[in-house]
């Protein structure tokens, strides 16, 4: 997959890339957000991980930040 290719320049990999955690890239909006779902078939067992997805949102804005962190 990356045999003969630049790593920094293989945007392909970088936005999914492999890897052994109990999390996979499901979309990455670049700027806005990264959503995360859970591995069917963790090596933990499939009760791990607990939680079933997670997104993570980018807020350029420190007010704003800091105001969701406070309203939760």
């Amino acid at each position: 997959m990356l045999q003969g290719r630049d790593i920094d320049r293989a945007q392909d990999y970088n936005r999914r890339p492999l890897g052994t955690g109990p999390y996979r890239v499901v979309e990455w909006k670049a700027g806005e957000y990264i959503q995360l779902e859970r591995v069917p078939h963790y090596w933990r067992g499939d009760q791990y991980p607990r939680i079933r997805r997670l997104l993570f949102t980018f807020i350029q804005n420190t007010n704003t930040r800091i105001n969701q962190l406070k309203s939760g």
